[in-house]
């Protein structure tokens, strides 16, 4: 019969556990639902800009996946779309635009986010879709803090029952 391994911390590993997983759980639990909240188009930030260019942002880390999209206005500071709102459609209709398209559009008050893009009567980024989409990427984020707000609770475990080496 095999014997089972059982896990060995430290007291530093576990303090290093509870540190991260409750700093770490904390920033994805409550600074996700914050700068994603769900909110009404009457609470969003209406702007209207002048379009001249966007660049993809894509992310190293994740293999070559989309972290955002920056558009950049004459008239108004940079703006991001959120990599989970972007679909093909709407680089596609992005790549169309023109130097100088004015376009309407729709912020998140928390984060600035563009949630929203209206150019004439085309809508580019649909308000409802793309509060969707954050909101299903606020539940990603929720379930990856309450797996830090884990890793400190056996981090602490380990502490208390002096388990640890």
């Amino acid at each position: 019969m095999r014997r089972r391994k059982r896990l060995q911390l430290s007291t530093v590993d576990c303090i290093i556990m509870i540190v991260l997983g409750l700093l770490i759980g904390t920033i994805f639990t409550f600074g996700m639902r914050y700068w994603n909240a769900p909110i009404t188009q009457e609470q969003a930030i209406r702007v209207a800009a002048t379009y001249t260019f966007h660049e993809p942002d894509y992310s190293t880390k994740r293999g070559k996946s989309l972290k955002a999209v920056n558009v950049s206005f004459s008239d108004h500071p940079q703006l991001s779309i959120d990599g989970a709102c972007v679909t093909g459609e709407l680089l596609d209709a992005l790549d169309a635009l023109q130097t100088g398209d004015v376009l309407e559009l729709l912020l998140h008050p928390n984060s600035d986010s563009i949630l929203s893009i209206r150019s004439g009567p085309q809508e580019l980024l649909a308000f409802d879709h793309a509060i969707s989409r954050l909101k299903g990427e606020a539940t990603g984020f929720l379930l990856l803090g309450l797996f830090m707000y884990a890793g400190a609770a056996v981090g602490a475990f380990y502490l208390i029952t002096g388990k640890a080496y």
